[in-house]
């Protein structure tokens, strides 16, 4: 087991931010029992222990990190009848996505673009005009890292907690290794549906800074009443006030500390134009969020996840 760990590991390598320190030990593996065996010796040394897919929503604190990450490598996928898949938490999303509508599933194609893998989406309830990751969810495979003994445990949906960007595993450490899917709504167009999947790919291309390192949207969108929306003069679908509209209105876009920028093409991005600190991504963040609140009594809430 010991002969997976690798010590002093560069972090900036495991985040689409390519920010970031080091990791006192790092390991990856895709069987089940190793990285059990890695969680609990993990907890013999008292160390925490982070659990890493993608690495497309994260901010890695600068300097040593004195923890275990671990990176599951499981990709299976298999389809077990009836619009029911079983995932592997490291299987890319998008590549579910694809294979959901070769068989002509249309229940979550508006998050085709979406980066990152199944668990990660699993993770942060990942949503895209108007869908949510968990409209397909059936139950979840998980270990839930801040229990006395390592178990395998079988959440039911309604177990998950899922709401807007958010879910019961961004409140307690955990790996979640499985899921099973269920699809409901069958198309009667498959090719109508590719070609929106290749639209919303074509928009995502357009307005996202993706020449840029990035770890995707930021901040969560605020939700609000029809009266805010009329108070502001705006009709955002959904009642929920574009996190990058409140960016922009507050004179952020384009602004950068450091190598750190709010991006000029879509200010609820930051890109890495080259050599940015964590540091310089938190200043950032907390820039926005008191000129939001000030300006428009809002909170602004993250979607990114800071480890230090």
């Amino acid at each position: 087991m010991k002969n997976l760990l690798q010590e002093n590991y560069p972090l900036r390598s495991l985040s689409t931010f390519l920010i970031g320190g080091t990791a006192k030990y790092f390991a990856r593996s895709r069987d089940l029992q190793e990285v059990l065996d890695l969680m609990n010796w993990a907890k013999s040394e008292n160390l925490p222990v982070h659990v890493l897919g993608r690495g497309s929503d994260i901010l890695f604190a600068d300097g040593v990190i004195e923890a275990l990450f671990i990176k599951y490598e499981n990709q299976e996928l298999a389809a077990l009848g009836e619009g029911r898949y079983r995932v592997a938490s490291a299987l890319p999303l998008n590549y579910l996505l694809m294979r959901l509508a070769r068989d002509g599933w249309e229940d979550a194609h508006s998050l085709i673009g979406i980066p990152g893998t199944v668990g990660g989406a699993v993770w942060a309830n990942a949503g895209a005009y108007g869908q949510e990751f968990a409209d397909i969810v059936e139950s979840v495979k998980v270990i839930f890292l801040d229990e006395p003994e390592l178990q395998i445990k079988d959440l039911k949906k309604e177990e998950c907690f899922f709401q807007y960007r958010d879910s019961i595993f961004k409140h307690r450490p955990a790996l979640v290794f499985e899921t099973i899917v269920r699809c409901q709504n069958k198309t009667v167009d498959q090719e109508a549906l590719m070609k929106k999947m290749v639209e919303i790919l074509k928009s995502r291309h357009c307005k996202q800074p993706l020449n840029y390192p990035n770890a995707g949207s930021i901040f969560k969108n605020v939700s609000v009443t029809d009266e805010i929306q009329q108070l502001l003069g705006t009709n955002f679908p959904h009642n929920k006030i574009p996190a990058a509209w409140l960016i922009e209105q507050v004179g952020l876009k384009g602004f950068r500390i450091g190598d750190a920028q709010f991006s000029e093409k879509h200010a609820n991005f930051i890109v890495n134009l080259g050599q940015a600190k964590a540091n310089d991504v938190l200043d950032l963040l907390a820039l926005a969020k008191q000129k939001v609140e000030d300006h428009f009594k809002m909170k602004l809430e993250e979607e990114l996840i800071y480890i230090k």
